[in-house]
């Protein structure tokens, strides 16, 4: 199926009218990217919020899209840098109530063949309710993982102790490594990176990828260049490269909006914005691409949020 990127243009323009509406403008931090970056660590009680992005954008697109822009707020209840970390999570996302399904359910199986000419009742109206998420999850391998696990991997309930993984940070190893050679191993652990399928749907995303910058340029940031490395790599896709420069990202720390340096890096899965912090280097955002799933199935317009998603940390709140 070809998909027809100027389909989505009105949902991208209604989404940016809406940035900032109603909104107060937080107080800007005076302390340089550098320094902000590295004054941000974790104790006991500390808190940082994430919310899904669809093409790096979150909020009003991801719900135009068909998506679920709810935000999950994470407490930090141990924290041992280079060691181990162990966080709680919880969401407070809508369902339909089980009377509004069974009563959608006998309308549709009711009025399903209904005769021209004959008056249909309207829909029944779709009743919500609020349900709260919640879960925990503790790695102890914060010194030398090569694995994440994104939030929408996380489990619900006691997660237990994630042996592989240093969730969403950088465990020390791997941020020596990119800090210092611009490249590191990184799994997603989202299917088994090592299938050859992997390489082989790369340029057909790649040419995808190329459309959608065309369309809205710079929205992708360089991901369009996940194949753009000066030395060639024998696995593309659990070998990360980071740009030549620091990067900067904004978010709002102790309600302060804050600039703070990071690391900006790329295989051919996606984008990955690091915390510039060796004791706290945590994935402020990534972008993923479909290739992240292993399939092109994502570039149709039913499957583009899970295409594009990702996610992003916009407010960290120190106790």
């Amino acid at each position: 199926m070809k998909t027809n990127i100027g389909t989505f243009a009105p949902l991208l323009l209604a989404s940016l009218l809406l940035v900032g509406v109603g909104c107060e403008v937080p107080v800007l931090s005076e302390m340089n990217p550098e320094k902000a970056a590295m004054s941000l660590s974790f104790d006991l009680g500390d808190t940082f919020v994430l919310r899904p992005t669809v093409l790096g954008l979150g909020g009003e697109l991801v719900n135009l899209l068909g998506g679920d822009a709810t935000e999950r707020v994470v407490q930090i209840d141990a924290w041992t840098p280079d060691e181990s970390v162990k966080l709680s999570w919880t969401m407070t996302t809508k369902l339909e109530t089980e009377a509004s399904v069974l009563l959608r359910n006998t309308y549709e199986v009711e009025y399903a063949e209904t005769p021209i000419g004959e008056v249909i009742p309207e829909r029944p109206k779709t009743e919500f309710e609020e349900t709260v998420v919640a879960g925990s999850l503790r790695s102890e391998s914060m010194a030398d993982a090569h694995s994440f696990t994104l939030p929408d991997y996380w489990p619900e309930g006691e997660g237990g102790v994630d042996k592989n993984s240093s969730i969403v940070w950088l465990s020390t190893k791997q941020y020596e490594e990119l800090s210092g050679t611009r490249q590191t191993e990184m799994s997603l652990g989202l299917f088994d990176e090592s299938l050859m399928r992997a390489e082989e749907l790369s340029e057909q995303v790649q040419a995808f990828i190329d459309k959608v910058n065309g369309f809205v340029p710079g929205l992708l940031g360089e991901v369009e260049e996940v194949e753009d490395t000066k030395e060639p790599e024998e696995d593309s896709v659990t070998t990360i490269t980071a740009r030549g420069d620091w990067g900067e990202y904004e978010l709002l720390v102790n309600d302060v909006r804050t600039k703070v340096r990071t690391i900006e890096a790329r295989n051919s899965f996606g984008s990955f914005t690091f915390l510039a912090n060796p004791m706290n280097p945590i994935l402020l955002e990534v972008l993923l691409t479909p290739l992240a799933q292993g399939t092109l199935d994502a570039i149709t317009p039913s499957g583009f949020v899970d295409g594009f998603g990702g996610y992003e940390i916009y407010q960290i709140n120190n106790k």
